[in-house]
């Protein structure tokens, strides 16, 4: 029903959607997050005169806690496990729509203004309470406070509701909003990308840079003399669009369009000591579990009996054990009993030691998050 009535059609707010939300982090160790120069993060500061922005990573917050101050740090859930697992959550929205969790920390009265962002986005309310108004579409004047920040002028409300711990409000793109903080509060940004043509260019620089020999260059044999040698004819235009058209159909260009979708800047970082097969069907038999490392969404496509599987760029096949490998992928469970009933344990085997071994697997057992 939400699909239908409500993703990029209109706001809704999801009172109680986690009816036992409890927060896996405080501010205390968001700003030790702060400090690190994998994540991006900023503080947002603002009184009745002036709005400031801070770009991390921080090595102090003397002159951040200060008038209305929020802390916001992108990236949550590539170093936080319960952040990933929050993502999950949303996982009716398939994994290449995905981006990444951004969680902020204000205190009352606080806020980043009023704005408009170009993508997807689910507001889960942690400890505390914001007021959030959202207004519809249109033409909304932009204004500019800082260099850093890109707001708009007030606009009226269709939207005006205070967020409790457990609340969540979906927001599609370009539909104006705002919230504020009534008092010191948490709040988890659930957001999404939605390539735009520009970026969807870079999946040609991935083709090409695979050299494999699918790059034409124009030619012309039928070429006539003509009277102004600085006119090019319509008729040149065309079989250049068509030289690209042709590249777009190429079997290749899915896969390297795949791969530039898989990309996630995933915190990633193999295993001092490489697994053998059979090392790691023996830690499977011991009861040892290994799941995906936080943040890692694969996608996959299926055609012709073959499982072409992406994740951070990197392309894998399968053509046995699809089901199994399938539920993995997708943070699901594989039970051993499951594998060894499998006629195709080999092949699962062979994968998951590999990607193992790359880092986008993880053994439970052995992974710390500090």
């Amino acid at each position: 029903m939400f699909l239908t009535q409500y993703w990029q059609k209109k706001p809704v707010v999801l009172k109680q959607f986690f009816p036992d939300f409890s927060d896996f982090i405080d501010e205390h160790e968001l700003a030790y997050l702060a400090q690190d120069s994998e994540l991006d993060s900023r503080a947002i500061i603002h009184n009745e005169k002036s709005w400031e922005v801070i770009q991390g990573p921080f090595d102090s917050f003397t002159d951040i806690c200060r008038d209305y101050w929020t802390l916001l740090v992108q990236g949550v859930d590539k170093v936080h496990p319960d952040a990933s697992e929050l993502m999950d959550a949303f996982s009716f929205i398939p994994y290449w729509r995905m981006d990444d969790l951004m969680i902020s920390f204000a205190v009352e009265g606080a806020g980043v203004g009023p704005h408009i962002d170009q993508y997807d986005v689910f507001l889960v309310q942690g400890k505390g309470t914001r007021r959030w108004r959202v207004g519809p579409p249109g033409e909304h004047k932009p204004v500019h406070p800082h260099p850093l920040l890109s707001q708009i002028e007030p606009f009226g409300a269709v939207i005006d509701v205070e967020l409790e711990t457990g609340d969540v409000l979906y927001i599609p793109p370009n539909w104006p909003h705002e919230g504020i903080a009534t008092s010191d509060c948490v709040t988890y940004s659930v957001g999404f990308r939605a390539p735009d043509t520009e970026s969807l260019t870079r999946s040609f620089d991935l083709l090409f840079s695979n050299s494999l020999g699918i790059s034409k260059r124009y030619s012309d044999p039928e070429l006539n003399t003509q009277e102004f040698p600085g006119l090019v004819h319509h008729s040149s235009i065309a079989s250049l669009r068509d030289q690209l058209i042709e590249t777009l159909n190429h079997p290749l260009w899915e896969q390297s369009l795949l791969r530039m979708l898989s990309e996630q800047d995933l915190l990633v970082e193999p295993p001092e000591q490489l697994l053998t097969e059979d090392e790691f069907e023996y830690k499977l038999n011991q009861g040892e579990c290994f799941e995906r490392v936080p943040a890692c969404r694969p996608i996959f496509t299926e055609r012709d009996g073959l499982l072409g599987i992406f994740i951070e760029g990197e392309y894998f096949e399968m053509t046995t054990s699809q089901a199994l490998v399938k539920k993995c992928m997708s943070g699901l469970t594989v039970t051993i009993e499951e594998l060894n009933e499998s006629q195709d344990k080999n092949a699962f085997l062979s994968l998951f030691t590999e990607l193992t071994n790359k880092g986008y697997w993880i053994n439970t057992s052995e992974y710390e998050y500090v």
